[in-house]
């Protein structure tokens, strides 16, 4: 018996049809909404247990009230110094003194050096709702309950940032820059936006 071969596409794993600034949420095929939060991270090494607590029953609490499908995402992605190489690359070259240029070379070597063995870990909270009245109502709960502690759990991100999330879990070979301002902000993710309704 042979076996078939399936490939798939992006678009066969996530399905997203557009985004819609309506319901602040991107579409799919079947009419359901998605949206993503950034869950802010703690330090659970310093934190007091009593803080831990709280904020484990927190996500209990969203977990159990709820109603609809939620996926906690942990994506790992590059680390930016290109702004900080410039910098340095910037002051070497004003730079007359020899003894600074050697420093300096030395730190725009770090930087390389960190910028191929260091990446960040990000991870977000992806929801969805059958219909945008639904994911308006999860998006609301959400926020009520990841926000009852000294720091909320969850924070809104722009809509440049989820399109790079759902890039990343499109291709996970991708190296994309998931920090605000970068300089190819507008042009990764040009296709989700061109069905806006």
């Amino acid at each position: 018996m042979k076996k078939t071969e399936s490939v798939k596409t992006c678009l066969d794993i996530i399905p997203v049809r557009c985004w819609s600034s309506a319901a602040g949420a991107f579409l799919f095929e079947n009419g359901s909404c998605m949206d993503i939060f950034r869950v802010i991270p703690r330090d659970l090494q310093n934190i007091a247990d009593d803080e831990l607590e709280i904020e484990i029953y927190q996500f209990t609490k969203i977990l159990k009230t709820v109603g609809c499908d939620l996926k906690f995402l942990s994506m790992k992605f590059p680390l930016s110094l290109a702004r900080q190489k410039e910098v340095l690359c910037h002051h070497r070259q004003l730079a007359q003194d020899e003894a600074r240029i050697r420093w300096l070379d030395r730190q725009i070597r770090e930087l390389e050096l960190a910028e191929t063995n260091i990446s960040s870990q990000h991870f977000y909270l992806a929801f969805w709702g059958k219909d945008a009245d639904t994911l308006k109502t999860v998006r609301d709960m959400i926020r009520k309950y990841a926000a009852t502690g000294y720091r909320p759990l969850v924070e809104d991100i722009d809509l440049i940032q989820k399109i790079k999330v759902l890039e990343k879990l499109s291709n996970m070979n991708t190296v994309i820059d998931i920090y605000p301002n970068s300089d190819a902000d507008f042009v990764v993710g040009a296709d989700y936006m061109g069905g806006e309704e």
